[in-house]
Parts: C-alpha cells; structure tokens; sequence
C-alpha cells in the first residue's frame, strides 16, 4: 500500500471520527433536555421515569445516526486497523533480519578473531622453533675479524642478545720465550647483537646474563646488576661466592638464592628486593624451579619442604631427602635419620638420610605412592656407605607416569618399574 493512501485513509478516518463525537454531544444534550422538561412535568407526584423514557435518549441517537448520510456515519475501520498490524510485523520483520545481521556479523568477527589466534600461535610456535634451531646452530664462542666473542643468554627471552668481546692482542715473548698474549693490549666491550650498541668495559669484568634493559657482570667475586647504559652504578650487587653468580628468573621478577648465608632473595622487575627467606638453603641438585616448586633445606633441622615461584613454602621442611619435581610429581622419604657432615674442610654443611621409606607426593603434597616397606631406604648388604640421595630411591617421574626405584649402591641398577596412572 502507498504512502500516499495510507495519508488519505488516515485523513478520512479522523474526520469521520470528530462527526461522529459532534453527533454523541448533540445527542447527548438533546436527551438532557428531554429528560430535564419530563422532570419538571412529574415534579408533583415524584413519578419515576420508566425505563422506556430513559432508553428515549438512545432511541433518538440512534435515529439521528441513521438519518445521517452514509459518508458520515459510524464506521468500522477494518482497513486502518490492518494497515497498522502490517507497519508492526514490518516493524519485528526488520528487526528480526537486523538482529540476524549483528549475529551473523558477530559469528563473522569471532571466527575472524580465532583464526587470528591460529595464526598468531602458529606464528609463535614457528619463531620459537627457529630460535631453538638457531640456538642450537649457534656457537656460543666464537672469533671473528681480531675478535673474540661470548655470547650470555638473556634471562627474560632466553635469547642471545648480548656478547663479551675481546680483541686478540698483542702477542709477546714470555720469560721462557714462549709466546702470550699482552692481556694489557686487549680491548674488552659488552655489545649487543645485530645492533651499534657497545659499551668498553674493564679487562676483566666478566659478562655473565642480559636481563632485558639490564646486564649482568661479575668482578673480583662481586656480581653486579646494571642498567646497560649506566654499568659502573649497578643497582643490586652480591657475593659471587655462595651463589655462582646465579640469578633464576621468576613471574615478575628474579631470584637469587646463597647457599653460604642460608638466604633467598626475591627481586621485582627492576631488581629491587621484595622478599627474603632465611635459614634456607636451595638448589643442592643445581635444579631449581620444576613445575613452579623448589627443593629447599631448613640448615636447622636439615629436613627438605618446597618453595614456589612467589617465595611461599607451599610442602613444609618434614622430609630427609627429596627430588625435584617432574612431570608434576616428587619423590619424599619419611621416617628417616637426618646425618650431618660437612666437606671442602669443614665449610660446606651437608646431610643424608639414614633409614625410613620412599613415597610419591604431587604439586599439593598429597601421597600419590604411599611410603612402605617395598619402598624402604635400606639394602640387603646393610651398607654404612651414606647416599646423599638414599641407599634406594626413585628416579624422576617420566611423561608417561612410570618411575624407577633405583638402588644407588649397586650402580643405579632398577629394582622395579612403577606406574602412577
């Protein structure tokens, strides 16, 4: 239907309307009147009107409709009325169809954006798979042009970015006329590689990590953390004695663990201490963090818990001897005799645990092996040999879920095979 019949029939409908009314008030005065004038004529005996007489004003309304022309008589707008139900169903037609449209397109922008995940990881993975097979064609020492160049992982990408360089030198006879290089004749700079960045160092500073925009050197057995741009003002330094120089990076920040001073410092981003545990030492294996947990030893009793990433003692110091985590599970042995001695003349505190038995823990602490007698710490030869590892021990859990109960007296030899799953 046009636009321009929709306005005539709305137009007709209206006018026909306001007649109408203008008739019900005409009738509606007349009948007053009526009604007023038979009043007046009663008035003595207070006769009731008759239900005729009141049905008299309807009567004339009635006729006055029917004497009216058909143009101007009350009608029924049948037309107007589906007209109206049209502009309503078109109305929810077009808003059924937009609201499928903005479905449709989020549908779109959805699967645009998962494979844009794809693609991304994909594209990750790729570049992490290059690195790694760049890492491993990369020489970590190398000379090039008169130059000697080391190269130190950095502790945030686990990229090479950095490198020690050092000229050749000068070569000179020695006492005994053989020949040395002039170690005062050598040029020493840190340089970053694949850009102009070098900065000249100290013959014998010795470049140990980068740590994105921070370098990580030792000298004269102190380690020094600076920003590369200001090395000589090093925002954190330490003994290189009890820690090897050894920083772990960890979520939002790095640790630094002494095994003299029974100290394990934990640092923001911007190597600034946020967290010390003492009295505890950490990484007698050399491993540390597996599976976000890290064997620590309390140096009071001599007994071994776990650490997490965030400094928390997550599995309490109750246990002689534990692994490392694996595969998200470690090996405890309980009930055992905690021994002490020292090595390297008396400085060094160690222990081994005599006696108690093996069993299973994971990430929570909860026994998944149960220590038992098929898993005692104890050989058939009753040997007074100390094992720093235990007489018998498991190995480390594999992929699969298995492990080996090894006996570390008799070269490692695998007693049994078990399976966790």
């Amino acid at each position: 239907m046009s636009k321009e019949k929709v306005k005539m029939l709305l137009k007709e409908n209206l006018i026909s309307t306001a007649q109408n009314r203008m008739k019900e008030v005409g009738a509606v005065l007349l009948l007053s009147l009526l009604t007023l004038a038979a009043g007046c004529c009663g008035a003595a005996d207070d006769a009731p009107v008759s239900s005729t007489e009141n049905n008299k004003g309807s009567q004339i309304t009635e006729d006055l409709d029917a004497g009216q022309p058909d143009h101007v008589q009350r009608q029924e707008v049948p037309e107007l009325k589906t007209l109206g139900q049209e502009i309503q169903e078109q109305k929810a037609q077009d808003q059924e169809v937009q609201s499928q449209e903005m479905q449709e397109q989020k549908a779109q922008e959805v699967q645009k954006q998962k494979a844009q995940d794809r693609e991304a990881q994909n594209q990750a993975v790729q570049e992490h798979a290059a690195r790694e097979q760049q890492d491993e064609e990369l020489e970590l020492y190398y000379e090039k042009d008169g130059r000697q160049y080391q190269l130190v992982p950095d502790l945030v990408t686990g990229e090479y970015i950095w490198a020690s360089v050092l000229t050749n030198g000068i070569q000179v006879k020695d006492s005994h006329g053989h020949d040395r290089t002039d170690y005062y004749s050598q040029e020493h700079t840190f340089e970053k590689r694949d850009a102009k960045v070098s900065y000249p160092v100290r013959r014998w500073d010795n470049l140990m990590y980068s740590a994105g925009e921070y370098l990580v050197f030792e000298y004269d057995g102190i380690v020094h953390v600076s920003e590369h741009t200001d090395l000589y003002h090093p925002v954190l330094s330490y003994d290189y004695g009890g820690t090897y120089g050894i920083i772990i990076k960890v979520p939002r920040g790095y640790m630094v663990s002494d095994s003299n001073a029974y100290e394990i410092r934990f640092y923001n981003e911007k190597f600034q201490e946020k967290l010390v545990k003492t009295g505890l030492r950490a990484g007698e294996s050399g491993v540390y963090f597996e599976n976000g947990r890290m064997a620590v030893r309390d140096m009071k009793t001599g007994l071994m818990g776990f650490m997490d990433e965030r400094g928390e003692l997550v599995i309490p110091c109750k246990y002689a001897i534990v692994s490392d985590f694996s595969n998200g599970y470690a090996s405890v042995l309980t009930d055992a005799e905690v021994v002490s001695y020292t090595e390297d003349a008396g400085t060094v505190q160690m222990f081994c645990g005599k006696g108690g038995q093996w069993g299973i823990i994971d990430e929570k602490g909860s026994f998944v092996i149960e220590p038992c007698e098929r898993f005692a710490n104890q050989s058939q030869d009753q040997t007074d040999v100390a094992y720093d590892a235990g007489v018998r021990r498991f190995g480390l859990v594999r992929e699969d879920g298995t492990v080996d109960f090894i006996a570390s007296d008799q070269n490692e030899r695998v007693l049994e095979t078990v399976s966790l799953r």
